[in-house]
């Protein structure tokens, strides 16, 4: 075998050292050799060979020799391409999880700092330090008929309110930190301390006294603070640091975090806290104090008297669309009543943060609308108020193609409230609704027709005749929406409807109400049944006898079950006594059961052989 030959199947090469002995970079630059072979051949034998060119002969072509492939761009071992490092999966998740513990974690002890400034002695500190001129000026101006207030409360009032309470706290501030006796005690003995020496020294410490001395004062005020937790993209070395932080788990029993740990994990910025009041007359927020750094934080909340949380990241961004967005945790994870929602709304929903308030609800759609249109094509995607073309998905076009708000290096761009959704026919169907006849679809893709709501029309079912419910060629009948439901039916939800109806003699049919997909494959969801809605009445009351039935049969089968279970335990406790009396050597369990034969059996059975089976009967 040739030297070629050798270096293909990994053989020794001519300084003879093997393939597997060179380092990792000689093999990226190995050379490799390549002979004329007649198999080549047979692989193109079947191809015609044009007769129109004129081939040079065989002989006239030169000797190339072998010939030589080099892998890799470069032949020195420093030009080769090095693999980009990138932020690992797991670490993504713990940072993710991190930045959800760490706003849920502010997030409480903001609503903490919030119960405090509720509590009637905290109310009767905070009135204390008001001098009395000022508290009968302002409650002067309540109309005790509508018990509202006039536009001096916040316009005039609430300026000389804060002047006084600037007086009340100016020039006595200490250290943000006390010595270590504070952080034994409670955040409210603390506060309540704070009140007494007006001495700042934690930075909450003052909005939370203006916002106890406003709510004392009857105004309408929530503790805001805004939250910055870890962010969630990393760099690779943070993403290193959470890798080591990782491993180092088990370091947390027996010693503490290194450092490298701590600062992959440690926030960027600390909370910061204000007070905000309504104004009744502009119906709308106004802030007191907020800090300038709050417009940047990604989560603004805002704690009202009554322990409601609200989400007013939007009022205090200054991009919240283009930056702020980017720095929340916005994924879709749960499926409720109200449709699908984030874990963050989910979790407000718990605090009372999902009920509307009109006003600001209002408030925040206006600055919305005032969102300047995008510089960068990248920003369209996720835009609330533009859309491009190339962004929209297979399922989706734009109608009306008009206005047409702007341009962007020359592609035309639309308002996302004209991008409308495709369906095909039987999505349409599974939502209600049915494809009018001779519609042209309104969009090929991969060979599915898509049609647009605007050509389709409300499923309307067939009406019950002569108490017969109609039924589709599966023998159900569709309701995916309410309004498929026929005319002249009801939809009862009972697993024990179907059993009546057959024993009454009452048409009934399964309802579907979806599908559900396992392994590739639609199975039908039934929910209940459809029947006349004559026989609803009817229905009703067999299927309450029923459930008294199954009640009575219930409690009589627990009773029959009970009475067997004492009856198997007394049995038990007559042939334990009986066996302990007759060979057992320990003493009696203090259990004794009385013998129903008469005396004169009794002595029968005493004058018996030893031997002799009484057969006595034993009650307990």
């Amino acid at each position: 075998m040739d030297v070629d030959m050798r270096k293909r199947l990994g053989g020794n090469s001519d300084d003879g050292t093997s393939e597997s002995e060179l380092p990792f970079e000689a093999k990226r630059q190995r050379t490799y050799h390549y002979e004329d072979s007649d198999d080549d051949d047979d692989m193109f034998e079947d191809v015609p060979q044009a007769t129109s060119l004129d081939y040079a002969s065989d002989d006239s072509m030169p000797d190339l020799g072998t010939v030589e492939i080099v892998i890799g761009e470069d032949e020195s071992p420093s030009g080769v391409k090095k693999s980009r490092a990138t932020v690992s999966r797991r670490a993504r998740a713990v940072r993710r999880h991190h930045h959800m513990a760490e706003l849920i974690c502010h997030a409480l002890v903001g609503r903490v700092f919030n119960d405090i400034c509720t509590k009637d002695e905290v109310f009767a500190l905070a009135l204390s330090l008001v001098p009395e001129a000022i508290i009968d000026m302002i409650w002067s101006h309540m109309i005790p008929s509508r018990q509202q207030i006039r536009r001096e409360w916040v316009a005039e009032d609430l300026q000389i309110l804060l002047k006084v309470f600037d007086d009340i706290v100016s020039g006595r501030s200490g250290d943000i930190r006390s010595g270590q006796a504070d952080d034994q005690r409670s955040v409210e003995d603390i506060f309540v301390q704070f009140i007494g020496t007006r001495k700042v020294n934690r930075p909450w410490h003052r909005p939370m006294l203006l916002a106890a001395i406003l709510r004392a004062m009857s105004f309408e005020v929530r503790l805001c603070m805004a939250v910055n937790p870890p962010a969630l993209r990393m760099t690779v070395a943070e993403g290193n640091m959470v890798e080591a932080a990782i491993r180092s788990l088990d370091i947390l029993v027996t010693s503490s975090i290194p450092t490298t740990t701590q600062q992959a994990i440690k926030p960027i910025r600390r909370p910061v806290y204000w007070a905000e009041v309504f104004d009744p007359v502009g119906d709308k927020w106004v802030p007191i104090e907020p800090p300038k750094e709050a417009s940047t934080y990604p989560y603004v909340l805002a704690n009202t008297i009554y322990g409601t949380t609200f989400d007013v990241t939007r009022r205090y961004s200054r991009d919240y669309t283009y930056t702020t967005l980017k720095q929340r945790l916005e994924s879709v994870s749960i499926q409720t009543e109200r449709g699908a929602c984030t874990w963050w709304t989910r979790l407000l929903s718990r605090w009372g943060g999902d009920q509307d308030d009109p006003s600001e609800t209002k408030e925040m759609q206006q600055r919305a609308l005032e969102t300047a249109m995008p510089r960068r094509i990248a920003d369209f995607a996720q835009n609330p108020h533009y859309v491009l073309e190339r962004h929209l998905r297979q399922n989706q076009i734009i109608r009306p193609r008009r206005p047409i708000v702007g341009q962007i290096r020359g592609e035309s761009v639309f308002l996302r409230e004209n991008v409308c959704t495709l369906r095909t026919q039987l999505a349409w169907n599974r939502r209600g609704y049915r494809v009018i006849e001779n519609q042209t679809p309104a969009k090929v893709v991969n060979k599915s027709e898509l049609y647009g709501q605007w050509q389709t029309e409300r499923i309307v079912a067939p009406p019950v005749v002569d108490g017969v419910v109609p039924r589709n060629e599966y023998g159900r009948v569709d309701l995916f929406t309410p309004s498929m439901l026929p005319a002249g039916s009801a939809h009862v939800c009972d697993a024990h409807a179907k059993r009546i109806c057959r024993e009454l003699g009452i048409d009934a049919v399964d309802a579907v109400v979806g599908f559900a997909f396992r392994r590739g494959v639609a199975t039908p969801t039934i929910d209940g049944i459809v029947i006349p809605e004559s026989a609803v009445d009817l229905l009703r009351d067999a299927l309450q006898n029923d459930q008294q039935a199954r009640e009575e049969r219930e409690q009589a089968s627990m009773e029959a079950r009970v009475v067997h279970n004492w009856r198997r335990l007394a049995n038990a406790l007559r042939v334990r006594a009986e066996v302990d009396a007759q060979f057992s050597k320990r003493k009696p369990s203090g259990i004794t059961f009385k013998n129903q034969v008469s005396d004169s059996e009794s002595e029968a059975d005493a004058e018996a052989e030893p031997g002799t089976d009484t057969q006595g009967g034993f009650i307990l």
